[in-house]
């Protein structure tokens, strides 16, 4: 028996995309990769001494953004596709 976290959408979600209130989202593999390379970059530039404190904090801060933005961006992916 496998285990996936992956669901079948809730009648909820199924009325949301009938009724076009949530459009599916096509998967964009450069989207993804943007949202990742902009992750590494923004948490390695928040480790130079060269910045500010505010400015390694802001860095930081851009980074895990750019984590979550891409976590939600993969989430409605595989929500939607199945």
């Amino acid at each position: 028996m496998t285990t996936s976290l992956l669901q079948r959408p809730t009648p909820q979600l199924e009325l949301l995309l009938w009724s076009r209130q949530l459009q599916k989202v096509r998967f964009d593999e450069v989207a993804a990769l943007r949202f990742l390379s902009n992750a590494m970059v923004s948490t390695r530039d928040a480790k130079t001494r060269e910045l500010s404190p505010i400015g390694r904090y802001l860095m930081a801060h851009e980074g895990i953004y750019a984590l979550c933005l891409g976590t939600i961006y993969l989430t409605k992916c595989i929500v939607l596709i199945t």
